[in-house]
């Protein structure tokens, strides 16, 4: 007969369940310090990425910044060129206008007509000066009244004088001179 120890082999059986139960648990801190190693160091990495990409977007922002401060001054700048390209282009159609309105009368004025001054008051020209005869300040009106820049022309004035034994007319004619901006309206 045989004799068995059962005492022994129950105190082995757990005496090795306790060491494959240390040896799990060790493992499994292992693994679990791993996973935690893994865990911090993507942390960090994705901390440095974060910061990396926060740093390029707040340079990003000021060049943003900066160039929409250079835009909105452009805008200025731009709309003060605009208007004064559109002052320019009012002088230069007053002044062709002015250039123009001095052409026609010198060519309306007769050889023995002499226009001396011009002014304006309002829409009105007033033209003053010195005519040789009566016909001559006649035909001076008349080729005024036949342009279509001159209109509702009248003799305001006309006094006969005397100098060196010669009669003289001054004279004083108001018309309306169409300008651009008269024609527009």
């Amino acid at each position: 007969m045989l004799k068995v120890n059962l005492l022994d082999y129950r105190y082995k059986q757990k005496k090795l369940f306790i060491q494959f139960e240390t040896l799990s648990m060790v493992l499994l801190l292992i693994m679990l310090g791993c996973l935690f190693y893994l865990i911090q160091d993507k942390m960090s990495f994705d901390k440095e990425a974060l910061h990396t990409e926060i740093t390029g977007q707040t340079k990003q922002l000021k060049s943003l910044t900066a160039r929409t401060k250079k835009v909105a001054e452009l805008e200025k700048v731009t709309k003060r060129v605009n208007q004064i390209l559109g002052d320019i282009d009012t002088l230069k159609k007053n002044l062709e206008d002015s250039s123009y309105f001095y052409d026609e009368v010198r060519k309306k004025v007769p050889f023995t007509v002499w226009l001396t001054k011009t002014s304006e008051q309002g829409d009105m020209l007033v033209l003053s000066g010195v005519a040789e005869s009566q016909s001559a300040l006649a035909d001076f009106m008349t080729n005024l009244k036949g342009h279509y820049k001159f209109s509702d022309i009248s003799l305001i004035e006309s006094v006969r004088q005397t100098t060196n034994k010669r009669d003289y007319y001054r004279y004083i004619i108001q018309a309306e001179y169409k300008t651009q901006e008269t024609e527009q309206k």
